[in-house]
C-alpha cells in the first residue's frame, strides 16, 4: 500500500515552511547581516572613531609645531635643532655617558584595528535549512503515514457472522 498524495502534500509543506524558518532565523542570528554581526560591527565602529579622535589629536598637534616652525619661532627650531644633536655657534656640546636626555616623542599614528572573526557565508545558513527541512519531511510522512495506515486498519475490520457488509469508499481530501 502507498502512502496517500495529500500525506505527502502535506508533508512536503510542513517541510518546506520548516525549512525556510529555520534559514531565516539562522541567518538573522548568525548571518552577515544579522544580530550578531551588527553588533560586533557597532564595537568596530566605535572603535574606529576612537582612533579617529586620536589621529586628530595628533594632526592637531603636528599642525602646531608645524605652524610654529614656519612662523621662524627660535625657541622651537632651537629645541628640535637640539634633539637632533646640533648646537649653536656659541654653545659647547657637553655630552654625559650613561645618561638619556630628553627623548623625542614620535606622534601617535593611531592602532591597527582588525576584524575579530570572518563572517559567515549565508549559503551555509541555507545548507542547514534545506537538511532540517529534508529531516522533517521524512519524519513527517512516517509520522502521518503511521497515523493514516493506523486509521485505514480500523475501518476495515472483519464482519462477524450473520453481519450485513457495506463497502464504503475511501477517497483523501
Amino acid at each position: 500500500m502507498s502512502i496517500p498524495y495529500h500525506i505527502v502534500a502535506k508533508s512536503f509543506a510542513v517541510a518546506i515552511g520548516t525549512a525556510i524558518i529555520m534559514s531565516a532565523t539562522i541567518t538573522f542570528v548568525f548571518g552577515s547581516k544579522g544580530v550578531i554581526s551588527c553588533n560586533e560591527m557597532t564595537l568596530q565602529i566605535e572603535k574606529l572613531q576612537a582612533n579617529d579622535a586620536a589621529l586628530d589629536r595628533t594632526y592637531a598637534q603636528l599642525n602646531k609645531i608645524k605652524n610654529a616652525l614656519e612662523r621662524g619661532d627660535q625657541e622651537i627650531i632651537s629645541m628640535y635643532a637640539r634633539e637632533l644633536g646640533f648646537v649653536a655657534k656659541d654653545e659647547q656640546l657637553l655630552r654625559i655617558v650613561g645618561l638619556r636626555g630628553s627623548r623625542q616623542q614620535l606622534p601617535d599614528a593611531g592602532q591597527l584595528i582588525t576584524i575579530v572573526r570572518p563572517y559567515t557565508q549565508n549559503a551555509l545558513f541555507f545548507a542547514v535549512g534545506l537538511f532540517t527541512g529534508i529531516i522533517t519531511f521524512i519524519g513527517s510522512l512516517l509520522f502521518l503515514g503511521q497515523k493514516h495506515f493506523y486509521t485505514m486498519s480500523m475501518q476495515f475490520t472483519k464482519p462477524s457472522r450473520g453481519t450485513r457488509i457495506y463497502q464504503f469508499n475511501h477517497s483523501a481530501h
